[in-house]
């Protein structure tokens, strides 16, 4: 069983009849490139979600619960006033809050990947409004990085040479069954991860390692279900990170 099972996995009342409150951190917000899909949502404004850390996956980030701390909205029972209170520079994400209908939630549901790759769940956010959120799970995340500062800026390679979207539903196999793709192009912002890669060893060039395979789509070496949980693991084959990184 999931460690965030116990959220509930269906509406309660909205504020506004027959419309939901989403939070969204990722490529959902405003200038990235998913918040087309939110065309006529109305915008809540910002908020910040507690008790949680957000994941660097490249493409796309990922939030996953910090042992237990969530606030949980439910039918029976609000946010306790005991609830752990993140004390940790990574323990609150940053995002926008949207109010969306059932059919755009939908929609959502489907670019997401729930159930495979995300969750949606309902939750009380820092300022007590409850928001459904969509989580992951904490094997997804055990290989990769957090963002410190719980802010998603966007993809890295976005700011070097431009490329087709990726949604986090093309990627649901690369995460959720540990599938992989074919080697995409070298981007100029992974100079430094190149770098530092060459240049470090043991968990920190694992996880480098593993930034760039995802960033750049590599080909698994391993399943994440194969890996232990205790410490990082190389996801991709050194000789296809340096063929990655030639010219560096």
């Amino acid at each position: 069983m999931d460690d965030i099972s116990r959220s509930t996995d269906y509406p309660s009342r909205a504020a506004t009849p027959g419309l939901q409150a989403v939070f969204v951190y990722g490529t959902l917000l405003r200038g990235h490139r998913n918040h087309g899909w939110l065309a006529g949502a109305r915008f809540l404004g910002r908020g910040c979600l507690g008790g949680a850390v957000l994941y660097d996956l490249g493409p796309f980030p990922m939030a996953v619960e910090m042992d237990g701390c969530f606030p949980v909205a439910s039918p029976s029972a609000s946010a306790s006033p005991s609830s752990p209170t993140p004390s940790t520079e990574n323990g609150v994400i940053h995002g926008e809050v949207y109010a969306v209908n059932e059919a755009q939630l939908g929609d959502l549901d489907r670019l997401e990947g729930v159930p495979r790759l995300y969750r949606r769940q309902r939750l009380v956010l820092l300022d007590g409004r409850e928001v459904w959120v969509y989580l992951g799970r904490a094997r997804q995340v055990r290989h990769v990085a957090p963002i410190p500062d719980g802010r998603w800026r966007g993809p890295r390679q976005s700011r070097g040479t431009r490329r087709s979207p990726v949604t986090p539903l093309a990627l649901s196999g690369w995460l959720a069954l540990g599938l992989g793709f074919m080697p995409s192009q070298v981007h100029a912002d992974s100079r430094h991860d190149c770098q530092l890669w060459r240049g470090s060893s043991g968990s920190q060039r694992a996880i480098v390692g593993n930034r760039l395979g995802a960033e750049h789509l590599l080909t698994k070496d391993h399943k994440l279900a194969q890996t232990p949980t205790d410490q990082p693991v190389a996801l991709y084959r050194r000789s296809d990170l340096e063929r990655l990184c030639r010219g560096y």
